[in-house]
């Protein structure tokens, strides 16, 4: 048996010493390499894995996410028949509208009928909207009916607004009925204003 400490021989190779400790003394734990994940080739379609954005997880449902990592459910489909009795309710208030809108413009005393006609159209819209939301046909539409709503309300108050100077309108219509030229036109317009104006400043004092 040889000197383990003697000097070798030139050109003979080192002993190294063998490890003999466990897999879990080395710093991979003795599992095997990873091999790096298999990109795709030009052209080829990426499939995102479960649980991406747009996919359904495990035990998911497909639609939108919350935000907060749940998917949403999907908004159920439109019904053709509710869709076609909304898009008809939201045509007769705007008939109901119009027509009220037209009678805002007439003589006194027709001109009341406005706000009969206004009160019909809300009644209507606010069916019609009942209507459309039950339909799901959100967004635009409902912004319109609300919007067409309001118009009514505003339109029908300034009508109601002729009743306390009810005297001063019909003497204004009875006068530019009579007037012939533009001068009795003005002074049919000057008087009117001017009548308001008292009126005003008696409610005032």
């Amino acid at each position: 048996m040889g000197n383990p400490y003697a000097p070798k021989p030139p050109g003979s190779t080192p002993h190294r010493p063998v490890a003999t400790g466990s897999p879990q003394d080395g710093q991979d734990g003795g599992l095997p390499p990873q091999s790096p994940a298999p990109q795709p080739l030009p052209g080829q379609p990426v499939t995102p894995a479960p649980g991406d954005h747009g996919q359904p997880g495990p035990g998911g449902a497909p639609g939108s996410w919350d935000g907060r990592g749940a998917p949403r459910a999907p908004r159920p489909p439109v019904d053709p028949e509710k869709a076609r009795l909304a898009t008809r309710g939201v045509m007769i208030f705007g008939l109901y509208m119009l027509a009220s809108l037209l009678l805002s413009s007439v003589a006194l005393p027709w001109r009341m009928l406005s706000v009969a006609v206004g009160v019909a159209a809300l009644v209507v819209g606010v069916r019609a909207l009942r209507t459309v939301w039950r339909a799901g046909l959100r967004g635009g539409l409902v912004v319109v009916l609300s919007a067409g709503m309001l118009m009514t309300v505003i339109l029908g108050l300034s009508t109601l607004a002729v009743i306390p100077v009810w005297g001063i309108e019909t003497d204004r219509q009875t006068c530019l009925d009579e007037a012939i030229t533009i001068t009795a036109q003005t002074s049919c317009q000057t008087t009117y204003e001017t009548a308001i104006d008292d009126y005003r400043s008696s409610l005032t004092d």
